[in-house]
């Protein structure tokens, strides 16, 4: 069975995402919400990778990761460093090449130019 390594987003604790777990340990799968340091306003996005590599085992042979909302840019930075590992996302951002977080705060639209579209043309 799988290791789901669930990362959480931006200001959530486990608890919000604790409803996954029960489906997944049901079906036999094992399943960690990561403890991001949300509770730090000055925590950075290389803190939130920490904490998540804090919690992958050795050998990823079974390892699902999950990135749920803004815990999309964390599961994408994961993904990038290993590029064999499964990434589900869940309502997630996920970073646009060339584009920070501040970026995207900073009113910028992360679908500008029709990307919305452009991502339904490739999934037909």
């Amino acid at each position: 069975m799988s290791r789901f390594v669930i990362v959480p987003g931006a200001w959530d604790t486990p608890s919000t995402l604790e409803p996954l777990v029960d489906p997944l340990r049901a079906a036999g799968h094992e399943a960690i919400i990561v403890d991001l340091p949300c509770s730090n306003a000055d925590a950075t996005l290389a803190e939130y990778a920490d904490a998540v590599r804090a919690v992958l085992p050795g050998d990823l042979t079974d390892v699902v990761l999950v990135g749920y909302s803004f815990g999309g840019f964390t599961a994408a930075r994961i993904a990038v460093e290993h590029p064999e590992l499964p990434v589900v996302y869940i309502a997630a951002w996920i970073p646009r090449d060339g584009v920070s977080v501040l970026d995207l705060f900073a009113g910028g639209d992360p679908f500008e130019a029709g990307e919305e579209a452009g991502m339904a043309a490739s999934e037909e």
